[in-house]
């Protein structure tokens, strides 16, 4: 028997439409007396027949009077029992994937990564040099080529959109003599290696 045919018995219908019109509903049942009110019209039909059958009631019933003790002894009563209603209501659970907090947690951590990646490659200075276009290392005119060390090294950079051509001249430290450290001192120069290993 399918689902929605048990709701078509008339035992079923007057039973539902009773707690309904009464207040008696979970909210979770109430939800799903509601979606059936829109599939079976019968028991749309028994909960209005209901409905305007109490509404006569509270029409013709006079309104009770109660003493001062009387309202807190009812009060003191029922005061249990709304609170463990109250406990009993059914918490729908939320997936992993709908909770809140993984979506916020998502959201911040690729906002993280998106701003380290632009800090990164977006704001660091370009660090690519340019290779030169000539390059030259100047060994004295007496040393023989098998022993020849560079005392100076010429570089010279083609014009880029990011910079003017040039030339630089660096020197070798540890080929140096007195006289040329005292040039070089004049100059400026730039140092192109210390050693044999640098």
């Amino acid at each position: 028997m399918s689902k929605s045919l048990r709701y078509e018995k008339k035992n079923v219908i007057d039973y539902l439409a009773g707690q309904y019109v009464a207040g008696q509903m979970t909210p979770l049942v109430l939800r799903r007396v509601e979606a059936l009110r829109k599939e079976i019209p019968q028991l749309d039909n028994r909960i209005a027949q209901l409905s305007d059958a109490f509404s006569e009631l509270h029409n013709v019933l006079p309104e009770p009077v109660f003493s001062h003790e009387q309202k807190n002894k009812i009060w003191t009563e029922i005061a249990p029992i709304i609170d463990t209603n109250k406990h009993k209501e059914v918490k729908t659970k939320t997936s992993f994937w709908d909770s809140l907090f993984l979506w916020r947690g998502l959201g911040i951590t690729s906002l993280a990564a998106v701003l380290v990646l632009i800090s990164f490659f977006g704001l660091s200075p370009n660090t690519t040099t340019a290779s030169p276009a000539y390059f030259a290392s100047m060994a004295p005119a007496n040393a023989s080529l098998a022993q020849a060390q560079p005392v100076y090294v010429i570089s010279i950079y083609k014009a880029s959109d990011e910079q003017p051509p040039e030339m630089v001249l660096q020197w070798v430290k540890n080929n140096q003599d007195k006289s040329h450290n005292e040039m070089i001192k004049k100059t400026a120069l730039h140092i192109w290696s210390e050693d044999k290993k640098t």
